[in-house]
Formats: C-alpha cells, structure tokens, sequence
C-alpha cells in the first residue's frame, strides 16, 4: 500500500479512538449520546425489518430493500463520519432523506409503489415531485424541504454554504 493511503488510514484511526474515547468518557455534549442511541435502536428497528424478522410480507420486498439501503447508508454515514469525513456523511444522509420520503410516499400514496416499480427511470419520483406528493396527501415529508435544501448545499452541491456545513443546519432547528 502506498505511504499516502498508510497515512490516511492512520489518521483514520486516530480520529476513531478519539471519537470512540469521547464516547466513552461522555464527552460529547447531553444530545450526542442521546441521538446515538435513538439512531441505534431506530436502525437495529429498520434492519429486523429489512430482513423479514418480524415476518414476511411475502411480496417483492421492494419495501426491504429501500429500508435496507437506508440502514446502510445511516451506518455508512455514521462510519464516515466517526473518521472525520463530515461532509461525506452528509451526503449520505441526503440519500438516505430521499430513500425515508419515497418510503413515506408509499406508504400515504400506496398506489405510487406499483407506478415508481413500473417506471424507475421516471423523473415523476424526484425528491422534489415525492415531496410535493406526500404534502398533496396531506402530510409533513418525514424531511422537508429546507432540511434537503440543507443537505444539498453542505454536502451535494459546491457553494458558498459548503464550508458552512454546521452553521447552516444549527438554523434548522
């Protein structure tokens, strides 16, 4: 292996024991440890979901593989961003909004699944036309439309608010 990627896996590593030994130690502020938790129960929730362990539905598991692909992307996000690559999680999380608002269409708009199966390179299912759709059904998108907005601009697309990333989601709250 090269001494470039020999150093990036060393501070990789570093950046880990830090944040494994903040932690441990309750270092990270009141919410940090609450949201880890929450998260971690709400993932191990999805994933026994995901694999049919409460059941099978017995259709073509559509539905598990969306809830599979968002728990992968949240432990892909949290494992990039437990190296220090925060803005790479980020992105990933703005996938996983997109796969929990689709999941939310089917689930207010049932008929939608058969339709998005049907035409999967349609451009009727982009995050823009799902969300508009869950809100024409008279519901608040599990993520809304400064909260993507957000998630675009620190973390999808280059602008000024790319180096803001923090600053721009504290004003979410």
């Amino acid at each position: 292996m090269s001494q470039y990627f020999e150093s990036v896996r060393w501070s990789e590593r570093n950046i880990a024991a830090v944040t494994d030994d903040a932690f441990a130690k309750e270092a990270l502020g009141v919410r940090a440890p609450v949201i880890a938790s929450a998260l971690s129960k709400a993932l191990k929730s999805l994933t026994q979901l995901a694999s049919c362990e409460w059941g099978c539905r017995g259709k073509d598991h559509t539905i598990e593989n969306l809830l599979r692909r968002l728990v992968n992307l949240a432990l892909g996000a949290r494992t990039l961003a437990w190296v220090g690559y925060y803005d790479e999680a980020l992105l990933l999380l703005r996938s996983g909004a997109e796969v929990a608002n689709i999941l939310q269409l089917f689930s207010v708009q049932p008929e939608t699944e058969r339709t998005w199966h049907a035409a999967a390179e349609s451009k009727d299912f982009t995050p823009v036309k799902v969300r508009v759709a869950i809100e024409a059904a008279g519901v608040s998108p599990f993520v809304h439309q400064d909260h993507y907005r957000a998630l675009c601009n620190v973390a999808a697309h280059a602008t000024h608010d790319f180096a803001l990333t923090f600053v721009v989601f504290e004003n979410l709250d």
